[in-house]
């Protein structure tokens, strides 16, 4: 991974205790909502797995290994996604300068869960946000996670049909 410098500044929190397992997580959630990403799928290097890293148990170098142990990790929706968007809220008046008003907004509502949504509903006119604004973004979200969800979907079907194809 490869991160502009300034896009890290915007991107750690204060509090990193909460990140000494899988900062790559958060940092690679938030720093794509700030700036965006590209995804390069040729290898350009290596990546290491030492026996410190959390999610392995031995050293590895190379591509192609998977020696995580998903019962390691921590929840992410409970614990990354409040951090994210308190983190996006303590830093909304630099990141709604960077992204603008709207885009900052869907940020927000991305990765906050109801709790915070309700704290956000709360000051949402000191930010410069309506209601209708906000039904408005919440909306668009869900509707591009159910849009995603069934291309998954159909994906899979399709690949499940490509399999009984006549030969």
């Amino acid at each position: 991974m490869m991160f502009r410098r300034s896009v890290l500044e915007l991107s750690i929190p204060e509090d990193t205790q909460p990140f000494r397992t899988c900062a790559d997580y958060f940092l690679c959630h938030l720093a794509n909502l700030i700036g965006g990403s590209v995804l390069i799928r040729e290898p350009l290097c290596l990546y290491r797995v030492h026996s410190r890293n959390s999610l392995a148990y031995s050293s590895v170098f190379g591509m192609g290994t998977n020696l995580h142990d998903i019962t390691r990790h921590y929840d992410h929706q409970t614990v990354t996604r409040p951090i994210m968007a308190r983190h996006l809220l303590e830093n909304s008046s630099s990141l709604r300068q960077i992204l603008g008003q709207n885009s900052f907004l869907t940020s927000y509502l991305f990765v906050a869960l109801g709790s915070d949504i309700k704290k956000f509903l709360a000051q949402r006119k000191k930010l410069g946000y309506s209601l209708a604004g906000i039904l408005r973004s919440l909306l668009l979200i869900k509707t591009a996670m159910v849009l995603r969800e069934t291309t998954k979907y159909l994906t899979q079907i399709g690949y499940f049909l490509w399999s009984f194809r006549p030969r």
